[in-house]
């Protein structure tokens, strides 16, 4: 009896097969283009529409089951000019393709696209001193150096369009108490649509700390008469200077001068810094007149002991 059932039912299926039925059906679809153009795709293709077809239920049943499926082709002869193609445009296309069925309608109404021409442009890349964060003391003591500073960015036009012709990179928060100097990464400014090339830079910016030091240096005396001389033969220079170029420093490096014919009535004059390094900031003699003197005058009196 159960046998009998089963039987009945596997007949009026496979019968129920064989007529005809008006299904929708989601059926994938690819968009063909010259694949040769410098495009490039904005928003994600339709992958599928929604078909009304009419056939009968064994046909219609493999599509609804979906293995393996051949995607109806679209031809799209201007990818970057078209931005929408109209469903019902596209009738002769899925008759042609459905053959084996009656094809009714396809939704939805309008297949949206966003192709785009793909174009480079060139960006300076600069790093803005002000918004370092430098620790206590340091300062930046040169130009800040990025190898390459001009990177190409290459993408979807009106994507390009819209980059500024430079950019600032190294926004880092932390302190910074000693000298850049490594690789940069500009993967954090790349999209999935823009790329950068070249993707890794090298940055170097020269940061040390200031130190105030000070330097005793003879005055060296200029058209004095033999009997002329200066009260204080040495004066004090202080500067700034790079800690880590203290070493660097000698005393010759530094030459302060009194010119005699530059002295003024009340028997003072002026010393003038004449040579000093390159590597001295902010330079100051702590004496700014000094006094001439009659070395007679001053001559220490030899007791004579008998």
């Amino acid at each position: 009896m159960i046998l009998c059932f089963i039987t009945a039912t596997i007949f009026w299926f496979l019968n129920a097969l064989n007529k005809k039925y008006t299904s929708e059906i989601s059926y994938p679809v690819s968009f063909v283009f010259d694949t040769t153009q410098n495009i490039s795709i904005v928003s994600p293709l339709p992958k599928d529409i929604s078909v009304e077809l009419n056939g009968t239920g064994w046909k219609l049943l493999s599509l609804s089951l979906g293995y393996d499926l051949t995607p109806v082709p679209i031809e799209v002869e201007n990818p970057v000019g078209t931005k929408v193609i109209a469903t019902a445009s596209l009738g002769p296309i899925f008759r042609n393709f459905f053959s084996d069925y009656q094809f009714i309608n396809a939704r939805p109404d309008s297949l949206y696209l966003d192709i785009q021409n793909r174009v480079s442009k060139e960006v300076k890349l600069y790093v803005e001193k002000d918004s370092l964060n430098l620790a206590p003391g340091f300062k930046v003591f040169s130009d800040i150096v990025i190898e390459p500073n001009i990177v190409t960015y290459t993408g979807p036009e009106n994507f390009i369009k819209k980059l500024p012709d430079s950019m600032a990179v190294f926004n880092e928060k932390k302190e910074l108490d000693k000298t850049v100097d490594e690789p940069l990464s500009l993967k954090k400014f790349q999209t999935n649509l823009m790329e950068i090339t070249p993707l890794n830079v090298h940055l170097k910016i020269d940061v040390d700390k200031l130190i105030r030091l000070s330097q005793k240096v003879d005055v060296e005396k200029m058209n004095f008469p033999p009997e002329l001389t200066l009260l204080d033969s040495s004066t004090t220079v202080s500067f700034t200077i790079q800690k880590h170029q203290m070493k660097e420093l000698s005393p010759s490096d530094f030459k302060v001068t009194a010119n005699y014919y530059n002295m003024s009535r009340d028997s003072l004059v002026y010393p003038r810094l004449m040579l000093y390094p390159s590597i001295a900031q902010d330079i100051q003699l702590d004496s700014l007149r000094l006094r001439v003197i009659n070395r007679s005058r001053f001559k220490k009196k030899i007791p004579v002991y008998h």
